[in-house]
């Protein structure tokens, strides 16, 4: 029965509807079998649904109805389809929000062939003065990026130093020897809150916005909160390895962060697994000054019609980093199925 609902669900959704699967279903379905990570029972039930085994487990959707879940980000990209380079390129973005400058970061400059490029002639043209003027900046690809090659320049005891995810970093200068395409930016500090929490990495909120077909206004529908973890640092990336909670849109209250254990079964925890601080029940500061913000964002970009913004808050508020067209099929359904929201299921029905 379930290798017939197998085909059906392929036949029925088709290969654009599958997460992660596009035209090579069977070859997937076929490794996921082989490779024994996961019990079979569990490959054959995901399949079933169209999603991955991590999907189907990470989302538990053994206990839940499939056919409210997103299951590919594909319908995001058809969605806002014409839009995505405003908000999926870093540059373009925070050039386009240059009114938001009291939210946006600081743009500093980019890097180009191994050379910075200052954005304004206040800026000085060495990226070691930069570093040694702000104290802290960051380094990251002009396009999406979901965490990698993210570096933070700071200056400690006078030397500069390299925070990254990488096992080895470079050194400063073979650093900017092998960059290009990338831009420098202000580094935000997070609030008390969130260093309590996680304290190695920046760890942000993932705010999902939709334009509502019925009222033409922005409203926003579900937030997450992401946070790092000793193998995603100094980013709270979830493909790296960090951790996610719903947020309450209502309250601003932090949720309880989800994992698989080791026996395949999806884990609640009231607190980090890493540093054992509490984060369920955690009520978020600034929390309506963050909704209003991203509510101005939105209806600012209006030809994107679902937006996942990243924000950050701030010891003096939220400062929103950048906005997401494939806002993340995980962390937007943390708690529930995307679909069991009016306005999304109106703009993806």
């Amino acid at each position: 029965m379930l290798l017939k609902r197998i085909l059906w669900t392929y036949r029925s959704k088709g290969p654009s509807k599958l997460a992660y699967m596009g035209g090579k279903f069977a070859y997937q379905f076929a490794r996921d079998l082989k490779k024994g990570e996961y019990a079979p029972v569990t490959v054959l039930k995901s399949y079933a649904t169209g999603v991955t085994p991590k999907s189907y487990l990470w989302l538990g959707l053994e206990n839940k109805d499939p056919d409210q879940y997103i299951s590919t980000p594909e319908v995001f990209l058809e969605l806002n389809e014409g839009y995505g380079n405003v908000l999926s390129n870093k540059f373009v973005f925070t050039e386009a929000n240059q009114d938001f400058d009291d939210i946006v970061p600081e743009l500093y400059g980019t890097i180009e062939f191994g050379t910075f490029r200052p954005s304004s002639e206040k800026y000085p043209d060495d990226l070691r003065r930069l570093v040694a003027d702000q104290g802290s900046i960051t380094v990251k690809p002009i396009d999406d990026n979901q965490g990698n090659g993210f570096y933070i320049l700071s200056v400690v005891d006078g030397e500069l130093e390299i925070s990254t995810r990488e096992l080895s970093p470079p050194s400063v200068e073979a650093l900017l020897d092998q960059l290009d395409g990338y831009i420098v930016s202000e580094l935000i500090n997070q609030h008390a809150y969130a260093d309590e929490i996680y304290p190695d990495a920046i760890n942000t909120l993932r705010i999902l916005t939709a334009i509502d077909p019925d009222t033409l206004e922005p409203r926003v529908i579900r937030a997450a909160h992401r946070f790092g973890s000793d193998e995603s640092a100094p980013t709270d990336n979830f493909a790296a390895g960090g951790y996610c909670a719903n947020v309450n849109v209502e309250t601003g209250e932090i949720g309880e962060i989800a994992t698989v254990g080791n026996d395949d079964q999806r884990v609640l925890h009231r607190t980090h697994p890493k540093t054992g601080a509490s984060v369920a029940g955690v009520e978020l500061p600034y929390w309506e000054e963050a909704l209003e913000t991203v509510l101005e964002l939105a209806d600012k970009h209006r030809p994107a019609r679902l937006v996942g913004w990243d924000v950050i808050i701030s010891p003096d508020g939220p400062r929103v980093i950048e906005g997401n067209i494939k806002p993340g099929i995980h962390l937007i359904q943390a708690d529930a199925g995307l679909l069991e929201e009016p306005p999304a299921e109106r703009l993806l029905e």
